[in-house]
């Protein structure tokens, strides 16, 4: 199983950095899947609302690149930012439809956080990477209608 990367959305509490807005290159391994679909799993038993851990897999970047969606963006085109490397805390939290990190700035109270991604889209992700390359869903007008599907979800 290989693993797989997300480029997303940083959030900050603080009027000073209003205008700030970082993004963070997550690659989630397959021990870290595993720990989201356990803790998934425990919170449907528990009924609880989420589940945080100690995890600072993110890295914060910056862009100098203008972009309209971040799909345009890819690996190469972040920048280590100096300003969210400095973290005091980073805590992945676990709800039962989705994750995202919080994190404090070291020797401060702003508190950052990640967009959400969906467990759906994760699971998803970690189907498609592990198909064989000939079935991938190349085309979205393919003539299994399972792939079709798959194929109409990336393109979201």
């Amino acid at each position: 199983m290989a693993d797989i990367s997300f480029i997303i959305g940083v959030s900050v509490n603080d009027e000073y950095y209003d205008n700030y807005s970082p993004l963070a290159f997550v690659t989630i391994d397959k021990n870290l899947y595993k720990k989201i679909k356990d803790s998934q799993k425990a919170l449907n038993k528990l009924d609880a609302c989420y589940i945080e851990y100690y995890d600072f897999s993110p890295n914060f970047m910056r862009t100098d690149k203008n972009y309209t969606d971040r799909t345009e963006l890819n690996e190469e085109d972040l920048i280590d930012d100096e300003d969210t490397t400095h973290l005091d805390s980073l805590y992945l939290k676990v709800s039962a439809t989705d994750i995202y990190w919080e994190g404090y700035i070291k020797h401060s109270s702003v508190v950052l956080y990640t967009d959400n991604i969906l467990i759906e889209t994760i699971e998803e992700a970690f189907k498609i990477n592990s198909l064989p390359l000939e079935q991938m869903p190349l085309y979205i007008n393919h003539e299994n209608k399972t792939f079709r599907n798959i194929a109409k979800k990336r393109l979201k």
